[in-house]
């Protein structure tokens, strides 16, 4: 389990990859978080603690088909996913130069591409896959919001609820059986706490300002659970 600063740095990179079309690993994500942390002064982590957010956060453009990713030799001492815009051939990819590079002096043939399993009720909360040799696995605990304390809800659900690039969400508080929760709609039934503009890759970003005034806020460790319909999509603290 990594930290919310590792995990804000987790967000943009891999948003800003994306949106640049570049093939990466999450281990290359995970340098450059490392990278980002230490130029602040803070204490870099370790890969193995970042790995399953970085393999959740790309979650949601392999479930909507936004990229894709390919199991392969990438040089390291077990094959790693090779995340890859739709299109492009992931036995493209160029692997870091690594220290054991001189114990596999002959390339293997990168694996043909695995096909990404649909699902119909996709979850952000579903385990990652690992992609190292240390045999752990992570249960979910929720999306945590950024260093900053905002909360990137999953682009995945905001398509399914019909939202596209510039739509208004109109975001509305709501208690559900003694539950509070946040709601996007793009239609308001009740005065707004606040309007967002879904940005170019399908994703909002809910401030720790907004977050307090639908009560699901506040000070302390608080990770998000996220569900959608076909005309919302609901925002809670994770159960």
């Amino acid at each position: 389990m990594c930290n919310s600063t590792s995990l804000g740095h987790i967000q943009d990179v891999t948003t800003d990859w994306v949106n640049d079309g570049r093939m990466f690993t999450a281990f290359e994500v995970s340098l450059e978080v490392q990278k980002r942390v230490r130029a602040e002064g803070g204490q870099p982590e370790r890969h193995r603690h970042m790995k399953t957010a970085i393999h959740q956060e790309m979650d949601q453009y392999l479930q909507t088909g936004l990229y894709g990713q390919n199991l392969q030799d990438v040089g390291a001492p077990d094959p790693a996913f090779v995340y890859h815009p739709p299109g492009e051939d992931p036995a493209n990819y160029t692997p870091l130069s690594r220290k054991d590079d001189q114990q596999k002096p002959t390339p293997a043939t990168p694996a043909q591409p695995q096909p990404v399993a649909a699902s119909s009720t996709p979850n952000i909360g579903l385990a990652a896959v690992d992609d190292d040799d240390d045999g752990d696995q992570t249960d979910s605990v929720g999306r945590k919001p950024d260093q900053r304390g905002t909360l990137t809800v999953p682009n995945y659900l905001l398509r399914a609820a019909g939202f596209q690039p510039k739509d208004v969400a109109y975001v509305t508080r709501r208690n559900d059986s003694g539950t509070d929760v946040l709601v996007l709609s793009k239609r308001a039934t009740t005065q707004p706490v606040t309007t967002y503009t879904v940005d170019y890759a399908s994703n909002v970003r809910v401030t720790a300002k907004v977050l307090g005034e639908c009560n699901i806020g506040g000070p302390g460790v608080v990770t998000y659970d996220f569900d959608g319909t076909s005309d919302e999509v609901v925002v809670k603290k994770h159960q």
